[in-house]
């Protein structure tokens, strides 16, 4: 399977590798969907999701968060692996 960033041209074989390319090169705390700073954006992203049930800050959720063992990150893993196999899905 091939994982496609949905900020730029990398994609990788491995989900692995994509979310350390996508911690590394983009999570500089902006939100590329509301096109802003934040302080935490792991906490912005956290509150969307919870009161707006939006995919891409879902899928944002699970680039950026170690949070393995919550039912909001097994749900988001599932969408990542669906929606970041296809190389025109972007934020």
């Amino acid at each position: 399977m091939t994982f496609y960033c949905p900020l730029c041209d990398f994609n990788s074989e491995g989900m692995w590798t994509l979310k350390r390319h996508f911690n590394a090169s983009h999570n500089k705390g902006y939100c590329p969907i509301c096109k802003r700073k934040y302080n935490n954006l792991l906490s912005h992203v956290v509150g969307v999701v919870r009161y707006k049930s939006d995919l891409k800050h879902l899928i944002l959720f699970y680039l950026i968060t170690k949070r393995n063992r919550t039912k909001m990150f097994k749900i988001a893993r599932e969408l990542a692996y669906e929606y970041l196999q296809d190389k025109n899905f972007k934020f």
